[in-house]
């Protein structure tokens, strides 16, 4: 709800008047902004047919009510000089007003109130409120999908707020799209889509993925100087253990056609898979958190069609994490007092870890392992550091 502020002149007198609180309707027509926050809040609540009890005042005030009262204090020049808070006789009538129109609507506890707006907005239960629903993992594809397609976007790409990556993202982006080119057999690139647009997701960043099991297509970069040891990853999944017979695992990145995914840090969606994913979660009611949604699009799990999903593994888009209590991180750890230095996970040369060292142009940057793997050295120059080529096995 944005504040307004309307200046006037009754009776020889400028009045300024500031809504903070209140609706600005008519209260003999209704007429109103129907896409203002506390009319999508009604709307919300007729849905779900509950409203969250709260401890503060429904300060609701039309805007006749007021310029009624404007008037009736300015005929008085006793009234010249003070200040009045003009509010409605009854705070509750807002509430009141629902009932008395046939809408059953009761009140129940704040917290039970959001965890059912949670799940309906999952249940695409309603639609007045999605853009307001609290928390992670909810439906951010739907919004995302409509755009691309709207938009006619050949290609999106979508970042978490928290989301990190490795100094070196440009030289990863590249031998990644060269792999990527490789397992799709594309003999010629565009320069205008240097990634091409025949695929559906690209799951960059995320704390899993994997491939089907009889998968035998993959594209490998060994020695990979920004590839964590496998004691340093929080991931899970990844490469075929027939794979990792062929290069070492710890020093190794991998390209393949995922066959199931987990966490969103980094994603990129083209306009034909913001089409099927956006059909799916439309007709096939898809009811899940986004993340398991896509990956159960990625398998063609329950007969749906297998939609084309590639990904890297270790993944190139990480997540951060300053020091501090867990609870901070992220919305689901609420209630967590746990402390934990700062984070960068997957990450060898973090942005976010070397952010003062770029912004004063130092010209290196710390792995924040050290001189622990061979690799990976401790300190390195990005615009003097060799990334590797790869190799398409098939």
């Amino acid at each position: 709800m944005s504040p307004w502020s309307v200046t006037l002149k009754v009776f020889g007198m400028i009045w300024t008047t500031r809504k903070v609180n209140g609706q600005p309707k008519l209260c003999k027509t209704g007429t109103n902004n129907s896409d203002d926050f506390f009319s999508r809040l009604l709307v919300g609540i007729i849905q779900l047919g509950t409203f969250p009890m709260i401890e503060q005042q429904l300060e609701y005030v039309t805007v006749d009510y007021v310029l009624d009262a404007l008037i009736h204090i300015a005929s008085d020049n006793k009234n010249i000089g003070k200040s009045y808070s003009l509010l409605s006789s009854d705070v509750r009538h807002s509430v009141d007003v629902m009932g008395t129109c046939a809408y059953d609507v009761k009140l129940i506890p704040y917290e039970d109130w959001v965890e059912q707006l949670k799940k309906a907005a999952v249940r695409r239960a309603l639609d007045a409120l999605d853009t307001y629903v609290p928390g992670e993992g909810v439906r951010p594809a739907d919004s995302l999908g409509g755009n691309v397609i709207v938009k006619s976007y050949s290609t999106a790409l979508v970042l978490e707020d928290d989301a990190d990556w490795d100094v070196n993202i440009k030289a990863q982006l590249r031998e990644f799209a060269r792999g990527l080119h490789a397992l799709k057999g594309n003999k010629k690139v565009s320069k205008q889509a240097p990634y091409g647009t025949d695929w559906d997701l690209l799951w960059i960043g995320g704390c899993a993925s994997g491939p089907h099991a009889n998968e035998t297509q993959f594209y490998a970069i060994p020695d990979d100087p920004t590839v964590p040891r496998v004691k340093r990853r929080g991931t899970w999944l990844g490469p075929l253990d027939s794979w990792k017979d062929v290069f070492p695992e710890d020093s190794t990145r991998f390209i393949y056609r995922a066959q199931e995914g987990c966490c969103t840090y980094g994603y990129a969606v083209s306009l034909r898979g913001a089409k099927k994913i956006l059909t799916a979660l439309a007709i096939d009611h898809i009811e899940a958190p986004v993340d398991n949604a896509m990956s159960e699009l990625c398998g063609g799990l329950g007969d749906r069609e297998r939609i084309e999903c590639f990904a890297p593994f270790p993944n190139l888009i990480g997540t951060y994490r300053p020091a501090g209590p867990a609870y901070k991180d992220s919305d689901i750890n609420s209630g967590d007092q746990s402390l934990h230095e700062e984070q960068a996970y997957g990450l060898v040369y973090s942005t976010r870890r070397n952010i003062h060292r770029l912004i004063s142009d130092t010209e290196t940057v710390f792995s924040q392992w050290g001189e622990e793997s061979p690799w990976s050295p401790g300190e390195v120059n990005p615009k003097e550091l060799v990334y590797p080529r790869g190799y398409h096995f098939h």
